[in-house]
Order: C-alpha cells, then structure tokens, then sequence
C-alpha cells in the first residue's frame, strides 16, 4: 500500500521519469524528415522502405505504407493508411496532403481540397499543400484561389519550380501570356532539366504569336524528352506557320508514330497535305482523326474542304453539315458548305448558307454573297 502512494505523490508533483521514445521510432522519424527533404523519387523510396523496416507501426510506418500504395496507383488502399497514421497523429499535416492527392487522382474534388487545406491548418508554412490545394483549385475552375495558392507557395518556397510553373498555367488561362512566360521562365531557372516548363512557355509564345521564341522552347523540350507528344505536335503548327511544311509534316508524323491515335496530329497534318495540295491525302488524314474524335467538328469541316477541293461536293457538303449538326453556332461551315452548294448547283440553298455565315458574324461571307448575286 504505502509502494502506490509513493508512486502517486511522484506522479502529482511532476517527478517520475518520461519514457523516452524507442530508438526505431527517432529514426524512423529522422528518416521521414530526410524523405521530405528528397529530391527524386527514387531517394524518397529509398527513405520510405527504411521507414517501414524500423517502425511500421507508428504515424511514419503507415504513411510510408501509404505512399507505397501510391507508387503502385492504389489511390484508395493508400487513402486508408494515411487515415490510419491521421488517427494515430490528428496533426499529421503530410498525411492530410498525401490522403488529398490520392482523393483528386480518384476524381474527389471536394475530399482533396478539404485534405489540403487541413494540412494548412496544420502547418500553415506547408508550401506543397499549397501547391497541391492550387491544382484542386484550377482543376475546379477556381482560378483566383488556385493563383493565390501558387503564390502562397513560392511565398514559403522561393525555390519551388512547379509551382511557378502551374501558376504560369493559370495566367495563360486568364490570357495573361506575358505573365505566364515570365512563370514558366522561373520555373526554368529552378529545375533547368525539367521539360514541362520549356513546354509551357513555347505554348504562350506560340499563343502570343512569338514564333521563333515558341520553336526554341519546343525544341529544347524535346530534347530533354523525345517521347514528348504534345511538343512534336505544337513544334509542327509553329513550323507550320513559319513555312517550314516538310518539318511541319515530320513533327506530326512523329506525334502519330508515338501515339497512334492522336486525332489532333492527323487532323493538323492533313492541313499540310491540304497546304502542299495533296487534298487526297488530306482526306486520308482526316478520315484517320475522325476513327478518334468523331464529336469534332473543326476535323468535319477541313475534311470537307478537302473533298471539295478535289470537287467531291456532295461528300463536302455532307461533311460541313456533320459539322454544323455537332456545332449549330459553326459560321465557317456554314459558309463553306455555302460554296460547296452552289459549286453543286443548289444556288439557294447555297445563298442560304452564305447569309446564315454572315448573320453569325464570318464577314467574308457578304462578299460572296454578292460575286453569287444571291440578292436576285
């Protein structure tokens, strides 16, 4: 008896020894703070099997086991385990943010933001929630609160490159393509090998017209990645528009030889062939984008100008009234099919056409209304 009350007083007055922390938990959690502080992934694996072999149990066990997961796309098998280390540590912010990127890779907007935005709460100097809390944002066409997310971001990470990349993003959607270019420039001077960023700024110089600034970025995007898609296939419009049709036509082919059904590459390579008049081939490209993007009615509308080209007017015809019935707000086709009819014969119904293009607002349409006399 008088063995407890000796063990009580100590309690009461604050002098019983703390239990220390085992040693494979110190180090697991020093492991876990070198994981954070990784740059590739192969590194932060190399942490997280270290984690997972000295303390499997505890918050850094389970969140380890849950980024596992997660390298393997099991988004909700990993949600599950960073809920388990959340329940064995509330103030978890990494486990939030991580448990908020699976929730957006399986399409739950709303779960991902409220995750993210609980690891802010957590550490509000958090700059990847940020980040990852802004891409939830644009994802949900919020693009004021994902800019002030990204800003956030490099506010508490001068050196994070993605996140002046993806703010670049958001000010090319809001059409500030200077602004963007200056981003994606950041993001460049902070992580010069990576080719998201070079991409990124030749799609706003491409937009802003800066034909030779956009061919260089594209090129050095390719560079660091041949496999890039997406380069090859705006490398070709840039060619394209400086007159540099046979580079135009490899970049495209290229696009379709690493992604066979890439209806835009199809559909911007018949262009050229239209361009170099080979208008049976153009129909051939057309015809291939249309197998993959059969709802497009832009791919329905330059097949039929080819067709008509090669004075196949009824398939012409045809083909802008695909296009028109897809898209009833679609003036070109209606002023080319305009043409077309009365190529075919059918000046009224030609003359029709033509006038519905104008009222839509396609201006050329006037003038040929008048060389048609279609006012008799």
């Amino acid at each position: 008896m008088k063995r407890c009350v000796a063990v009580l007083l100590l309690l009461l007055f604050g002098t019983a020894t703390v239990m220390a922390e085992p040693e494979s938990y110190s180090e697991a959690k020093k492991a876990f703070e070198l994981f954070r502080m990784a740059m590739n992934n192969s590194l932060k694996m190399t942490y997280i099997e270290r984690i997972l072999q000295l303390s499997p149990d505890s918050e850094y066990g389970w969140f380890a086991k849950g980024y596992r997961e997660d390298s393997k796309r099991n988004y909700r098998q990993g949600i599950l385990y960073y809920t388990k280390a959340i329940e064995i540590r509330s103030t978890f912010a990494d486990a939030y943010n991580n448990r908020g990127l699976d929730k957006y890779d399986l399409g739950d907007m709303s779960g991902a933001l409220s995750d993210h935005t609980k690891a802010i709460e957590m550490d509000p100097g958090f700059a990847t929630a940020y980040n990852d809390r802004g891409v939830v944002k644009q994802k949900m066409n919020d693009l004021s609160g994902a800019m002030e997310d990204y800003s956030q971001a490099v506010k508490f990470n001068p050196n994070h490159s993605i996140a002046y990349d993806n703010r670049g993003l958001v000010k090319f959607r809001m059409k500030d393509y200077a602004g963007a270019v200056e981003d994606h420039g950041k993001a460049i001077e902070l992580a010069p090998n990576d080719p998201y960023p070079y991409y990124n700024r030749g799609v706003a110089k491409l937009t802003m017209n800066d034909n030779n600034g956009a061919l260089q970025d594209l090129s050095t995007t390719l560079g660091l990645d041949p496999r890039f898609v997406k380069a090859y296939n705006d490398r070709g419009l840039v060619k394209f528009r400086l007159g540099n049709y046979q580079g135009a036509m490899e970049d495209y082919s290229k696009a379709i030889d690493l992604d066979p059904g890439y209806a835009l590459a199809y559909d911007n390579r018949g262009l050229v062939k239209f361009r170099l008049k080979d208008y049976a081939g153009s129909v051939q490209d057309h015809t291939k984008a249309l197998e993959y993007a059969p709802g497009d009615a832009i791919i329905w509308n330059n097949r039929g100008l080819a067709k008509e080209f090669l004075k196949d007017y009824g398939g012409a015809i045809e083909d802008y009234g695909r296009a028109i019935q897809i898209n009833p707000n679609y003036a070109l086709a209606y002023y080319n099919r305009g043409l077309a009819r009365i190529n075919a014969g059918s000046r009224a119904e030609g003359c029709a056409d033509l006038q519905k293009a104008g009222q839509m607002g396609y201006m050329k349409a006037y003038q040929d209304i008048q060389t048609n006399d279609c006012g008799r």
